[in-house]
């Protein structure tokens, strides 16, 4: 057990063979924190996509020691089926467990879906999101790379599934794309214009990905870790 007593930033946390984590009365879990980087261009935020829990990655179980764990400055955490949620002005998961297994089906009145919240969750084969979450994070998915499949409730007004894969309702943004699907090659939906943060991470059976003309943004890692990925076709223009 490895049990965490002050406040941090939860993959700081170090503990290679602990299964179980408890945190305890008043401790604050730090939001997700990028980095400030320069080059010859100036100064740019640059992401720092991994596993909420980096440094204790078979931790199966995460229990609160009193109801006083806050993330970030408001939100108070709590835990349920496995994952670390938060609430405050919203509802959110903000860490899923890395050990857990199989499908997992994000309750009813959950709106957000935190940066690199099932991030390295290796296990889980498929996410089913309920018509509540509104927000997807940047690599909210990445490195889950038995993940086959992002499912979202048919009544949800801002998010929708295209064969498994997650779009923002209106279709202009691709938000995720699961690490473990199949497919070596996939062609983005026509009217798509942003390809998201880490959207791709981890989906190493891809060779090739054909964006459509319209694509005007690809952001910050959206195909790290995609080892086999050797063509990107379709839009010639992209900022």
């Amino acid at each position: 057990t490895v049990y965490v007593d002050k406040s941090c930033y939860l993959p700081d946390v170090k503990a290679d063979n602990a299964t179980e984590m408890v945190i305890a009365d008043g401790v604050k879990l730090k939001d997700y924190e990028p980095t400030s980087t320069k080059d010859e261009c100036g100064s740019f935020v640059q992401p720092q996509y991994n596993s909420w829990f980096a440094g204790s990655p078979k931790v199966k179980s995460i229990s609160l020691e009193k109801a006083d764990v806050t993330v970030g400055k408001k939100s108070k955490a709590y835990v349920e089926n496995g994952l670390l949620l938060y609430k405050g002005e919203a509802k959110g998961v903000y860490a899923c467990v890395p050990a857990t297994e199989g499908k997992v089906t994000i309750p009813q009145g959950i709106k957000d879906i935190y940066d690199c919240a099932f991030y390295g969750c290796q296990k889980i084969t498929s996410v089913a999101l309920p018509e509540s979450v509104r927000w997807i994070g940047g690599a909210a998915f990445g490195e889950a790379s038995r993940l086959e499949s992002i499912e979202v409730s048919m009544n949800n007004p801002f998010l929708k599934s295209e064969d498994g894969v997650l779009y923002t309702k209106d279709g202009l943004v691709l938000l995720a794309y699961p690490a473990g699907k199949p497919d070596k090659y996939y062609k983005v939906k026509d009217g798509v214009k942003f390809i998201a943060g880490g959207a791709f991470a981890g989906a190493d059976n891809l060779e090739e990905i054909e964006l459509p003309r319209g694509v005007f943004s690809v952001e910050e890692y959206a195909f790290k870790g995609c080892r086999h990925l050797n063509k990107i076709s379709g839009a010639s223009r992209i900022y």
